[in-house]
């Protein structure tokens, strides 16, 4: 297998659980996660599980780490040193990710679009980035993995499904179970 291939099956399923409930599609997410994190091999991805490149506020009161980084300024890459949050897993980070485009309204647009092209220029045109191609790097990199990746993401979606029907189950039995015995105490 390949390092690709493996970073896929990896992560399809985090993002996948990341994207549950918004709009953001997980090939959007395992796909800028993918180039972010240089295919999980970038050092904030392999020791501190930031698989974006989200960058840490003042007003962030999580763990970070300060790493210096190449930005695009003035039509040139610079490198400058930067504050980026920490993580204890992918889940972790990608959960944030989408939690910071939620929760910022600048990136209200990427909510807006239906295909992973759309939203990776609404997070271009919002400042993800300041690499000026950075909308077509990526969905590049979709169509060169469309097969794994989509594959990956329908596993990872029946398997979520799965999970959460047996989840539905047990918890419809204790229900059955045990209700009429709370309503009987209940009672008195």
């Amino acid at each position: 297998m390949s390092k690709i291939t493996d970073y896929i099956e990896k992560y399809a399923k985090g993002a996948v659980f990341a994207a549950r409930g918004t709009t953001i599609l997980p090939e959007t997410i395992i796909c800028q996660s993918a180039v972010e994190s240089g295919w999980g091999e970038s050092s904030l991805a392999k020791n501190y599980n930031n698989f974006f490149g989200i960058k840490g506020s003042k007003n962030y009161k999580g763990k970070t780490v300060i790493l210096n980084t190449r930005e695009f300024v003035n039509g040139n890459y610079i490198m400058v040193s930067a504050t980026f949050r920490a993580y204890s897993s992918f889940a972790e980070s990608a959960a944030d990710y989408v939690n910071l485009l939620k929760s910022n309204s600048r990136y209200a647009n990427v909510f807006d679009k239906k295909d992973i092209y759309s939203q990776l220029v609404a997070l271009q045109v919002a400042g993800y980035s300041t690499t000026p191609t950075y909308a077509t790097y990526i969905y590049n990199v979709y169509t060169s993995n469309k097969t794994i990746i989509d594959t990956e993401i329908k596993k990872a979606k029946d398997n979520l499904a799965l999970t959460f029907a047996v989840v539905g189950v047990g918890v419809y039995f204790l229900i059955r179970k045990y209700l009429p015995q709370i309503v009987k105490s209940a009672k008195g």
